[in-house]
């Protein structure tokens, strides 16, 4: 019976008792504890400060970070979330990792919202090199 659970354990999903996070490494890649929680404490300050810089909210997102997956995405499947990396990667674990935090202050609609003004101001704007070009 300890077996059986040993196995489970092992096959699961682990929570590390310093990280914020849960960790799946069923490829056991190699990837920097410190590194990682640096960047999940840096990204969630960075997202809460840009938000509400007068008093910026606690941010704290949960979510399994998978190493070993076939792509680097951010996934949201009902109410858990997932980072998954194909190998430890320091810039999209950040990406991810600020858009769990902002998920955590706006709701689907803003973040949509968001997303239309970012695109809308970028397709409202030109560059020098275009207008050099006469385009």
């Amino acid at each position: 019976m300890a077996l059986l659970i040993s196995m489970i354990s092992f096959m699961g999903v682990a929570q590390t008792p310093d990280l914020p996070f849960s960790v799946s490494n069923p490829k056991h890649k190699k990837w920097p504890v410190d590194e990682a929680q640096r960047i999940y404490f840096a990204a969630c300050e960075r997202v809460a400060k840009a938000i509400r810089p007068e008093k910026p909210p606690r941010l704290q997102p949960k979510f399994v970070l998978i190493l070993g997956a076939d792509d680097n995405e951010a996934v949201r499947i009902g109410n858990s979330s997932e980072v998954r990396l194909k190998d430890w990667n320091p810039g999209a674990f950040s990406d991810a990792v600020v858009v769990m935090a902002a998920r955590e202050v706006l709701d689907p609609r803003q973040l949509a919202s968001l997303s239309r003004e970012a695109l809308l101001s970028a397709q409202a704007t030109v560059s020098v090199a275009d207008l050099e070009h006469g385009h």
